[in-house]
């Protein structure tokens, strides 16, 4: 059968800022960012879902628009260490794109599915052109694919992580810099078994399989291909 629903929200956001927020302390300033401002705004949201399923197949499309106009947002820099700063405005607005299916036939079950994000997140100042914020990248996806056969499991998965600026434009800096974008693959191998009633599961996994070279944050290397194996036990009573 088929299913097509829609959404729609419209609100208004508060957030006070936490202890952890006004009180880290920093090289600059030991006793925190008390005076930081309270982060309020606007959100609104629409979208539409789409289900189909028959024997042996199901599989969901959902497409949602967002967009947020916040006062006072709370952005963590790293200068000299960790420290919060409120900006004047952000404006965030996109696309998320959500699309999955499995198949069932016999003992296989396969399932595919995949997300991207369309996500230009800018600061707006007054006097001041308007930038994308920093380590938040316009584009982004992911794809997973799973392949199960009785007590076996195979997954793989892949995510894609856009351009990223580092810094804002200012009087001393005019060329904003930022950090390339890479796409990750990680996998991993599962049995499941039984030994006196107890459920066991074995594992074997394979992250950054092409042992890519990367960074999340600038000057902070990400670990290149790794391996890891185990073994978890549920406890039947």
């Amino acid at each position: 059968g088929t299913v097509l629903s829609s959404l729609f929200n419209v609100s208004r956001s508060y957030r006070i800022p936490t202890l952890n927020d006004r009180f880290w302390p920093t090289s600059a300033n030991p006793l925190g960012t008390p005076g930081l401002k309270p982060e309020e705004g606007f959100t609104a949201e629409a979208g539409i879902d789409y289900k189909y399923q028959k024997t042996g197949f199901k599989s969901q499309v959902k497409l949602n628009f967002f967009y947020l106009n916040i006062k006072n947002w709370l952005e963590w820099r790293n200068s000299n260490g960790p420290i919060p700063v409120n900006l004047e405005k952000v404006i965030s607005k996109g696309i998320e794109l959500h699309a999955h299916a499995t198949q069932n036939w016999g003992a296989f079950s396969s399932t595919l599915s995949g997300n991207y994000t369309y996500n230009p997140s800018t600061k707006v100042e007054e006097g001041k052109p308007d930038q994308q914020l920093i380590y938040i990248p316009v584009n982004m996806f992911n794809v997973y694919y799973q392949l199960k056969y009785n007590k076996w499991l195979l997954m793989i998965d892949g995510s894609y992580t856009g351009e990223r600026y580092y810094h804002y434009i200012s009087k001393s800096t005019q060329v904003r810099k930022s950090l390339d974008p890479y796409f990750l693959t990680n996998g991993v191998i599962q049995y499941s078994f039984k030994i006196k009633q107890q459920d066991f599961t074995g594992a074997f996994s394979v992250n950054n399989i092409f042992d890519l070279s990367y960074q999340n944050q600038r000057n902070y290397a990400m670990p290149g291909i790794n391996f890891r194996a185990g073994i978890t036990m549920n406890i039947n009573m």
